[in-house]
């Protein structure tokens, strides 16, 4: 059986799709097949019979035990890593506990679900699942999923964020809150919801009971524990309950839920209105006098619900839900999908519009009512108003004029298309009124028009949303531009669009959410794609292109994986001509992974080529070679080569001000961040001063944008100047730039490509500033999330060596010792150490850091061995030179003080240049100069060096306690205490 990658990537979706089925049905279903995927119908039944003949030879190894059941657990228990604490909840699907981490690798309580063992086979694979759903969903209203698996005697477990609250509903009532405030509290839940969305999960079980509402009055979306990905079209919308049951609750389902046909985002915007309506009247909106299964779903599929108004516990609550929101209730609960709200974002804008008395969609007002409404929110500024709504109404019915004239329905879609360009480009006025809002103001209000006038023409809105998705990608507003790259999909797919159409923004909407940093689910997408994109080579170059470069890199697949994705697309192109664009792309992604398997000497004529494509395809401004400039060019930085690192970096730097609006912004933001890589935490080739001064005049540029700058550029720029400021030596400072715009910076981009670099320098920062909880708290987030996105041991070295270092900065080098330890026990971790952290990767000099750990663990005989290797005409420099010093200290408590004391006085001054007089590694290393001086009977060496450190510790008094006992201990000694 010979597959090429684009058979393989079809044949798995495909196998993914017979194997949800039920045995029975396999057969039809395959013979059903469409005639561009009947060939690999053969190979499907070939994998069928082999996973038959498995399951016939492992049943009894692969499913769970017999008379192992949630319902005997009991406090105390252990199931895979956690202990049962207490019973917290039960229903149809099982129990919920109260959990902890048994092996004490994290100290927080977990809502530990154990569904019940009638779920049957094929169990664990669908726990592993889930786990994948919960990594894509990292959002303040979502409860996170920790983990999820089968413990050893073969009970499933699913690992929760533990919510401390209320259902929303009995929150309600027992603050008696009024309309106003349970719809305010109602839009969190739909926003968690449309996120969710965003990463294609439908929940598919919204009820009061999954929404818990904490003291503080956050609402939490519970329990994706049947939620569907969107993109797996073909799926039985039944399959989950034929295997499982009907787990969905009937009186929140939707009626396509209920017949069992395609389940979609307004499946879950039918439940949100159900859940509404529960909220603001107490009754559900359909409830028949019969309360069986049977008795609910016919009411669900026949009947239609009353105005909430009319169901309203008294006529103050009546007034209130009487008008629009009746009517946004009403259009949540459509009994057909399309005549509902096409997003949950869009049913929570309509929400806030009633709340600020603007027009709602569910509702339209006429002339008169929407113009008191506008002169009533904007007295003031009315006239900016006016102009910018004159100017789209204006230009709305010119382009409805030539679209109506227009007969071919291509061309009516490049006169709209066009027309909607033209507002969001020019942004213009004669006399710049408009000029004046932000062009991400204009692009929304803008993009509710295309919901509102080309309702029923998919095809055009599909044009149209694809225009915002790439403003609002070129305004680096991915969130934005990956919803509406969804709107778009949807919307072709809703007009029958070819296959190949609907790769090219599955690709586009891939990019983006690799930009978000949402990986998983941008593998997804580009995997999706090149399972529909045919024989198209462009596509399939791009799709494989993607996964290599922005996608696989970052998500811990091997480096055999990413170098298939590679050859696969160079291989397209060795046998198909493809668009020059689509070659300068796919060279990037080949030059990437050049440069991390061969060297960047071997990588850099492929972006040299890639990025002069670019240029004489779309000229001087091209983004693609903008970006592939700017990629080459940190590779130099994070090497300390500065020269090459400004030749890539200036004429990107100066494209991105040539463009202007949002590039500058960037600009400022790669400048700080080119910064930050050449001082590197003062190892690099760039002085502290100049360091400093990128970093004051890229925030000065950004305070003096005229339009929005993203916080989260502003939280980046601020928490890099902090690491800077730290690793410089003023550790309070730092600490102080760094902590609040870190914690805010990773809230709103947990999983981005610079969330790694930020938790690692706020764990790294904290530590030496003397926060030894947060650092801790940190590094053991940078090393969870480490753990499910990368594969190698290797890789993970220097996240459990921060973990360490933040124990050993508190003086806790025994339990520095257990981390290292529990590295050491990984599968491969020993081996890794043995090869990328022993000799050889340090130019011969044998285990530096262990030497550092011997040494602070008490043991300097070890250290002192394990420095016996040191060549003085080889280690040399910031980096190494650091080693000498734990040598002179070894040298120092083994006897040998006078050797010890002649090599810290030959190296602190080699070592400590540019650095800030109060830095806690100065001033430590002082100190133990001066207690080595004071072995030696050189008390006035150590008077001095106490002096100095001592002076350090009053500036920063809240420094390490690795770095505060030396001073400590010498100014103790000294005093004859």
């Amino acid at each position: 059986m010979s597959l090429d990658p684009t058979d393989i990537a079809t044949v798995s979706r495909l196998l993914d799709v017979v194997l949800d089925l039920p045995p029975a049905e396999r057969e039809r279903w395959l013979d059903a097949l469409p005639m561009d995927e009947q060939r690999h119908a053969a190979t499907l039944r070939e994998m069928l019979a082999r996973q038959s003949r498995l399951d016939q030879e492992q049943r009894l190894n692969a499913m769970p035990r017999i008379g192992i059941d949630e319902a005997v657990a009991q406090a105390g228990d252990v199931v895979g890593p956690y202990r049962l604490l207490r019973e917290i909840g039960r229903g149809g699907m099982g129990s919920v506990w109260l959990a902890e981490r048994a092996d004490g690798s994290f100290k927080r309580h977990v809502a530990l679900k154990l569904p019940r063992l009638a779920w049957g086979a094929g169990l664990a694979e669908r726990m592993a699942r889930e786990r994948e759903i919960g990594a894509m969903l990292e959002h303040p209203n979502i409860a996170r999923l920790y983990d999820a698996g089968v413990d050893a005697k073969g009970r499933p477990y699913l690992a929760l964020e533990y919510i401390d609250g209320q259902p929303i509903d009995a929150w309600c009532e027992a603050r008696a809150l009024g309309v106003r405030e349970r719809l305010h509290l109602f839009i969190q839940v739909a926003k968690a919801v449309s996120y969710a969305h965003g990463r294609l999960v439908v929940h598919r079980d919204l009820k009061p009971s999954n929404v818990m509402v904490t003291p503080d009055g956050q609402a939490h979306l519970l329990d994706f524990g049947i939620a569907k990905l969107l993109h797996e079209e073909g799926v039985d919308a039944g399959s989950l309950t034929q295997e499982q049951g009907r787990v969905l609750s009937p009186h929140y389902a939707s009626p396509e839920q209920v017949s069992g046909d395609a389940i979609t985002v307004q499946s879950d915007v039918y439940s949100l209105g159900v859940l509404l309506y529960e909220l603001l009247t107490g009754t559900l909106p359909i409830a028949p006098a019969r309360v069986t299964p049977a008795a609910v779903e016919h009411a669900i599929l026949l009947g239609d619900a009353p105005p909430a108004s009319s169901r309203a516990r008294d006529q103050v609550v009546a007034r209130a839900l009487r008008g629009e929101v009746d009517a946004i209730l009403d259009k949540a609960m459509k009994r057909r999908p399309a005549e509902r709200y096409a997003t949950a974002d869009a049913m929570a804008q309509d929400i806030e519009h009633h709340l600020n008395g603007e027009t709602v969609m569910a509702r339209p007002d006429g002339a008169t009512v929407r113009l008191r409404k506008t002169l009533r929110r904007h007295r003031v500024a009315f006239s900016a108003a006016a102009a910018v709504l004159a100017a789209m109404v204006t230009g709305s019915g010119v382009a409805m004029v030539q679209a109506q004239r227009a007969n071919n329905e291509a061309e009516r879609a490049r006169l709209v298309k066009d027309f909607v360009v033209r507002i969001f480009d020019t942004s213009g006025s004669a006399d710049g009124t408009l000029m004046q809002l932000p062009a991400h103001q204009l692009l929304e209000r803008s993009a509710r028009m295309i919901d509102a006038q080309f309702a029923g023409q998919p095809r055009l809105q599909a044009e149209l949303y694809g225009a915002v998705r790439q403003m609002f990608s070129n305004l680096a507003n991915y969130t934005a531009a990956a919803d509406y790259g969804l709107r778009q999909f949807e919307a072709l797919r809703a007009a029958g669009a070819p296959r190949a159409a609907l790769a090219q923004v599955e690709i586009d909407l891939a990019s983006d959410l690799s930009n978000l940093g949402r990986t998983a689910n941008a593998v997804e997408h580009y995997r999706h794609a090149l399972a529909i994109a045919g024989d198209d080579p462009a596509l399939q170059v791009q799709a494989h292109a993607g996964l290599s470069l922005q996608v696989l890199a970052y998500v811990g697949a091997d480096a055999k994986a990413q170098k298939a994705e590679i050859e696969a697309a160079v291989e397209v192109m060795s046998r198909r001509t493809v668009p020059p664009m689509v070659r300068a792309g796919a060279l990037v992604a080949l030059a990437s992974w050049t440069e991390s398997e061969q060297g960047i000497a071997k990588a850099t004529p492929l972006f040299d080529e890639a990025i002069q494509i670019a240029l004489d395809t779309q000229g001087p401004t091209s983004r693609t070679a903008m970006n592939a400039r700017t990629t080459l060019g940190s590779i130099h930085a994070r090497q300390g080569d500065k020269e090459a690192a400004l030749r890539y970096y200036a004429p990107a730097l100066a494209t991105m001000r040539m463009l202007g609006g949002p590039y500058d912004v960037r600009a400022a933001q790669e400048e700080a961040r080119l910064a930050s890589a050449l001082y590197d935490k003062g190892w690099g080739p760039q002085s502290f001063a100049d360091t400093r001064a990128t970093f004051e005049r890229s925030l000065a540029a950004l305070t003096a944008q005229s339009g929005p700058v993203p916080k989260t550029i502003v939280n980046e720029v601020n928490a890099l100047y902090g690491s800077v400021l730290s690793n410089w030596g003023d550790v309070a400072r730092g600490y102080a730039l760094m902590a609040s715009n870190a914690k805010e910076f990773l809230a709103a981009s947990p999983h981005s490509n610079m969330a790694d670099v930020i938790r690692r320098e706020l764990a790294d920062t904290a530590s030496r500033a003397g926060h030894f909880k947060e650092a801790v708290a940190a590094a053991e987030v940078e090393l969870e999330w480490s753990r499910l996105v990368v594969t190698a041991p290797a890789d993970l070295f220097p996240v459990y060596w921060l973990l360490a270092g933040t124990y050993m900065d508190a003086g806790h080098f025994k339990e520095a010792e257990g981390v290292l330890a529990d590295y050491a026990a990984l599968p491969g971790g020993a081996e890794a150490l043995r090869t990328r952290w022993g000799p050889q990767a340090w130019g011969g000099l044998p285990f530096p850091l262990f030497a550092l750990l011997r040494l602070e663990s008490g043991d300097s005989k070890a250290a002192l061995e394990l420095t016996q290797a040191l060549d003085p005409t080889r280690h040399v420099g910031k980096r190494l030179g650091n080693v000498w010093l734990i040598r002179a200290e070894a040298l120092c408590s083994t006897g040998h003080a006078e050797e010890g004391l002649a090599l810290f006085q030959s190296w602190l001054p080699k070592l400590f240049v540019d650095v800030y007089d109060a830095s806690p590694g100065l001033a430590s290393t002082r100190a133990r100069m001066g207690l080595c001086a004071l072995r030696v009977g050189r008390p006035q060496v150590a008077r001095e060096a106490s002096l100095l450190a001592s002076a350090a510790l009053a500036k920063q008094p809240d420094m390490g306690e690795r770095y505060k006992a030396p001073i400590l201990e010498l100014e103790r000694r000294l005093s004859g205490k």
